[in-house]
């Protein structure tokens, strides 16, 4: 700690020496941020965790997991009582202990004892842990069940705060689940008691999804909560109701998948509403911003966490690899993410068995926040699924057999759905035996009347395969039929109509006929290749030359073609429809041999960039014309060494030079280039970390001037410029440059702020009355006039106990300059002059 030296300045008025003290202003030192690397994605923000006790390999879990600190978070250290699930932490103010809001169910269950789980609370005096368990939040309610527990402080705004502080809210819980999924239970403390709110409603009766349920408190004071679905809602008081502002949000955002997408957890900081959702199957998590919280959600590049990939890690560099997690949940601090919690297990979820060495637990992990802000703010996300060749369907539906879903009509759903039976025909079409039976086709409906002319060279049909529900195999494909074209799309939605059919709009009962012959498949079916049902949103491409070709023969005089699809292994299948936007609409690549429009030039842009070393730039190739039919193009650097080039025109700065990055066109070998200059990155502009301001007190007169020196730390920070402020400019005013001007008798502050940091410095200011300055004076020569003969000779110099006065005369008035010279300490004071008259006699 630096030592804090008191400045002190000494006055002395009417024979009396006086010494006052003043200390510095001191000022909160900023985090160190120099040689940070930037983010690609939101997992590269991750930080080492702290080791709270010891890295141990003799504890549970399997062995792929690595040595572990089990002072880490919450958990049942030998497994003979709980496993715990979910997580978040909210500090208590007053006694600085840490409160962890989780669920536990039985270990000798196995995981799926999750089932029959209870809400509760776990304490510690250190952040990371470990927690204690403290028991059942609400033991007299509702047997003390809860599941996806999620606690939270009320927002100020609310009428209820004051009465209580926090609340708790929960979901998916299968023991008592009509009393716990989707209530809130509040109280003024955090070790309760907690008082059940009862379930959310919707406002105007609406429906809400309580599942995965996440509430935080926005900056206008109002609540909003996002769902499993991806569905919003708002209320203004935590007792609701809650309205409904849209739904579906992984639908609606370009690049996002939108099958087994769960545990949402959204939060603000930095300006933006940030949220992370995680794709359980393919055991990784996406990351959105928006500036509002509720529209123009836009996803972000790379991924922001998977446990196929290591980014867990100890301060001393040794990884954990946990199976899963899940359960993601922030801890906020002073307006900045600080960490990350998550649920993890060892295993698959199915592999926990009860009595066994495996289960589950809470880990704390640090988050360089400062970075993932600058990540938010620079990033753009290019989906590669938005520039595939092809023309739009003119109508796109499923008929389902299912229940009352044979029934229903989906053409305005986002997605098309797929889902074999074997039951009957090539896709389990026609009548449906029972209400049982299930069964999902999708009709495409195309116009290739700009394709009449000349002979069908090559037709390929491109679909986004957005992800399987409850998928039974690994891997699938999806086979095509050519089907009649006498149907209505219809404008079925579930959240808008409930899947309404209209009149004569396609359903289950009214299918178009497939055309196919069974003795013929390899002529009148098309397949794609196989794919992974874990993995998504991505391309899957069918050859349908044949189909296309086969209805230009059997119906020369029509432009309309359908195309009926299906997967071939009995999973239940998500592809994008033509509502589902530009990245997720079913393209048709008709190539000719008459209408196929050659290309004619490329150009790039932009055709110069500059880069630091390890920055990245996206620049695009266009090509000529707009309707050119091959718009494939390959990219090229001249030195690899300087700048790197991916597939897709993403430019990776490697070392300091230039370079020529090329695209050349499939078609016609054209090409257009990029100048790349790469620099060495530019040194880390010093931040400030602190300003003192001196003096530090300052005594004026009123009409007299002083001036103050404002220094910043360190010396060589980039940015000093500071701003002055009087605090009361009727006292004393304070000009851009630190000079005082004393106005009015009082007492004021200045102070000095910093541009870089806004750290801060003050100068007490006294001021005092000029005129009652100038009595003091007078009266003190008044006393002394008698007194100014030295040794009997008035006009004789004499120096007496380190005083030394020095006579002028001018006229009939003798002035005395008396020079005082005290010795007390480092401290040296002056004093001015004391006019002396001589008797009788007065001059002015």
């Amino acid at each position: 700690m630096k030592r804090i030296i008191k400045k002190g300045i000494a006055f002395i008025a009417a024979g009396a020496i006086t010494l006052t003290a003043a200390l510095p202003a001191m000022s909160i030192k900023a985090e160190d941020t120099t040689g940070r690397e930037a983010a690609t994605q939101f997992m590269d923000c991750f930080l080492p965790m702290p080791i709270v006790e010891e890295l141990s390999n003799d504890c549970w879990g399997a062995t792929a997991v690595g040595p572990r600190d089990q002072g880490n978070g919450l958990e049942d250290r030998d497994l003979s009582d709980y496993s715990y699930w979910d997580g978040g932490i909210i500090k208590d103010d007053d006694s600085g202990k840490y409160y962890m809001f989780a669920s536990r169910w039985d270990n000798e269950s196995g995981h799926n004892g999750w089932m029959h789980s209870d809400a509760i609370y776990a304490t510690s005096d250190n952040f990371y842990g470990p927690y204690t368990d403290q028991g059942k939040l609400w033991p007299d309610d509702a047997d003390g069940s809860g599941h996806n527990v999620f606690p939270f402080k009320l927002s100020e705004s609310d009428p209820l705060y004051g009465e209580y502080k926090y609340a708790v809210v929960t979901s998916d819980a299968f023991k008592n689940s009509d009393k716990v999924n989707g209530a809130i239970h509040v109280s003024k403390s955090l070790d309760g008691p907690w008082i059940s709110l009862g379930i959310m409603q919707g406002k105007d009766g609406a429906d809400l999804y309580k599942s995965n349920i996440c509430i935080i408190v926005r900056p206008d004071g109002k609540y909003e909560t996002i769902n499993r679905n991806g569905d919003i809602w708002t209320a203004d008081t935590i007792e609701g109701p809650w309205a409904v502002e849209s739904n579906g949000l992984w639908w609606n955002v370009e690049g996002m998948p939108t099958s087994n997408v769960e545990d949402p957890v959204m939060w603000y900081s930095d300006g933006l509403y940030h949220c992370i959702a995680n794709k359980w199957d393919a055991r990784q998590a996406y990351y959105l911003t928006s500036e509002d919280g509720l529209t123009n959600w836009v996803r972000h590049s790379g991924i922001a966490y998977t446990p196929t990939q290591t980014f867990l890690s100890y301060e001393d560099g040794t990884e954990n690899n946990w199976t899963k997690l899940e359960r993601p949940n922030v801890y906020i601090e002073d307006g900045q993410l600080k960490a990350f919690l998550f649920a993890v297990i060892d295993v698959q979820k199915e592999e926990d068995h009860g009595g066994d060495d495996h289960g589950s637990k809470v880990i704390i992990v640090p988050f360089d926040g400062e970075k993932l802000k600058e990540f938010a703010k620079t990033d753009v996300y290019v989906d590669p699924l938005k520039n595939r060749a092809g023309i739009t369907p003119i109508a796109d539906s499923t008929v389902q057999s299912w229940g009352n879903e044979n029934g229903k009509n989906y053409g305005g759903e986002t997605f098309l759905q797929l889902q074999k039976n074997n039951s009957q025909g090539i896709f389990g079409e026609g009548t449906r035996p029972d209400s049982g039976y299930d069964c999902k086709i999708s009709f495409i409906k195309y116009d290739i009347s700009e394709f009449e002319e000349g002979s069908i060279d090559s037709a390929v049909l491109s679909l986004v395969f957005e992800g399987s529900y409850g998928a039974k195999t690994d891997e699938d494909s999806i086979q095509a039929v050519l089907a009649d074209s006498e149907w209505t799309e219809g404008i079925g939605i579930e959240n808008v109509n409930g899947n309404q059919a209209d009149e004569g709009t396609l359903i289950w009962g009214n299918q178009p006929t497939l055309h196919y012959d069974p003795e013929d498949m390899e002529n009148t079916v098309a397949a794609s290749a196989a794919f992974a049902t874990d993995v998504s949103p991505v391309e899957v491409k069918l050859d349908v030359t044949k189909l296309v070709k086969q209805f230009r023969e059997s119906n020369p005089d029509e432009n309309i073609i359908t195309i009926a699809l299906c997967d071939t292994e009995g999973n239940r299948l998500h592809i994008g429809s033509r509502e589902g936007g530009e990245t997720r609409v079913p393209k048709l690549s008709i190539h000719t041999s008459v209408s196929e429009i050659n290309v004619t030039g490329v150009t790039v842009t932009p055709d110069k960039l500059e880069l630091e070393v390890d920055g990245q730039q996206q620049i695009s190739a266009e090509v000529a014309p707009a309707d050119a039919a091959n718009k494939n193009v390959t990219w090229t650097p001249k030195d690899s060494s300087i700048a790197e080039v991916d597939n897709t025109g993403m430019v990776t700065a490697k070392s300091a030079g230039t370079t020529m990055i090329t695209a050349k066109t499939e078609d016609g070998g054209f090409e257009a280039s990029c100048e790349v200059t790469v620099t060495e990155k530019a040194p880390e502009e010093i931040a400030v970390t602190g300003i003192t301001i001196d003096p530090a007190e300052l005594t004026l007169n009123t009409g007299e001037s002083g001036k103050l020196t404002a220094s910043a730390a360190p010396e060589n920070a980039a940015n000093k410029n500071v701003t002055w402020v009087s605090e009361d400019s009727s006292i004393a005013e304070v000009d851009a440059n630190g000079n005082v001007t004393a106005k009015a008798a009082g007492v004021t502050t200045v102070t000095v702020k910093t541009e870089d940091g806004n750290y801060t410095a003050g100068c007490k200011i006294t001021v005092k009355a000029k005129n009652a300055g100038n009595n003091n004076n007078n009266n003190s020569n008044n006393n002394s006039n008698n007194n100014n003969t030295v040794n009997g000779d008035k006009n004789k110099p004499a120096s007496n106990n380190g005083t030394t006065v020095s006579t002028v005369k001018t006229g009939d008035t003798t002035s005395i300059m008396f020079t005082i010279v005290l010795l007390a300490g480092a401290a040296a004071v002056s004093i001015g002059c004391v006019v002396i008259r001589k008797k009788g006699k007065s001059r002015r």
